[in-house]
């Protein structure tokens, strides 16, 4: 992944279920303004003692419909986001499971919350597997440079059905605010 900084008074972290707080950002100053695209990637990966693997990356952009409007202490912008995903997780044998996914929020906020944080929240939270729910909720603060980054758990995708088993195996990794220029 590049680490190239962009300028944008926002940052971004990662919610997942069993990783972290990750509760809403505190306001540190007045809202700032969103500056759009708004594109994330990520990837993780992990290794296993006994020759388990998991691979996963995404990619995901933030289309915003309408002009932000301020609420709560915050500047709220509403829109769509999408993008895609994959997910490889091997047992020692090389058996497993490896998706790729296309993903769509009809609808998703996004909230400047003081002049250095943002949450962005996709569509409702009715998922039924850990890893969809890893992409419910993006929130952290920009650095001085104007980069964001954050942690990102990639969970399970909790299937056991027609030969397919993914419910144990979990990678870490990060996500990145990208310019789409790169």
């Amino acid at each position: 992944m590049t680490e190239a900084p962009i300028r944008v008074v926002l940052a971004l972290a990662i919610f997942l279920a069993g990783c972290g707080d990750g509760g809403p950002a505190t306001p540190s100053a007045e809202a700032g303004e969103l500056r759009t695209p708004v594109h994330i990637r990520g990837a993780a990966s992990q290794a296993y003692p006994d020759g388990s693997t998991v691979e996963c990356t995404f990619d995901l952009h933030l289309a915003l419909t309408e002009a932000g409007v301020d609420a709560d202490g915050a500047r709220v912008y509403a829109g769509t986001m999408g993008g895609e995903s994959y997910r490889k997780a091997l047992n020692p044998d090389s058996s497993g499971v490896a998706f790729y996914a296309d993903m769509a929020w009809p609808t998703a906020l996004a909230r400047v919350v003081g002049a250095d944080s943002v949450e962005l929240r996709p569509s409702g939270r009715d998922t039924i597997s850990r890893y969809w729910d890893g992409f419910h909720l993006f929130a952290a603060r920009i650095d001085s440079t104007g980069y964001a980054s954050g942690p990102w758990v990639c969970a399970p995708f909790d299937i056991k059905e027609g030969g397919y088993t993914d419910t144990l195996l979990t990678a870490l990794g990060s996500w990145e605010l990208v310019s789409d220029e790169e």
